[in-house]
């Protein structure tokens, strides 16, 4: 989400012509990823990253089982073998590599 600061900021207005059915598509491409069709365009003609909500509930349900296991299978975890913790904590990086992939970043 962005500040009010940067909202602010936008003081440039830019007007486009739409045929009927792009702008139905350019609509429901910009709900699915969760913004305004505004912030859609400016994300697309920027090539800033576009997330779909369902990837965003997705990518939280990731870090939140990365979390869990990270707490679970910790360093204060006992009763555990080194290779027991080293597979958990191989567990943990590979939904870090699936979250950040679905958020367009880098793993």
């Amino acid at each position: 989400m962005e500040s009010r600061v940067q909202s602010r900021n936008k003081t440039e207005r830019y007007e486009i012509r739409w045929s009927a059915e792009e702008l139905a598509i350019a609509k429901r491409h910009a709900d699915m990823a969760g913004v305004s069709l505004s912030e859609f365009v400016r994300r697309v003609a920027t090539r800033q990253p576009l997330v779909a909500k369902s990837d965003q509930e997705t990518i939280a349900e990731l870090r939140k089982l990365g979390g869990l296991i990270k707490h679970l299978f910790g360093e204060r975890a006992t009763g555990l073998t080194p290779a027991e913790k080293r597979q958990a904590w191989a567990v943990v990086e590979a939904l870090d590599a699936a979250a950040k992939a679905l958020a367009g970043r880098k793993p």
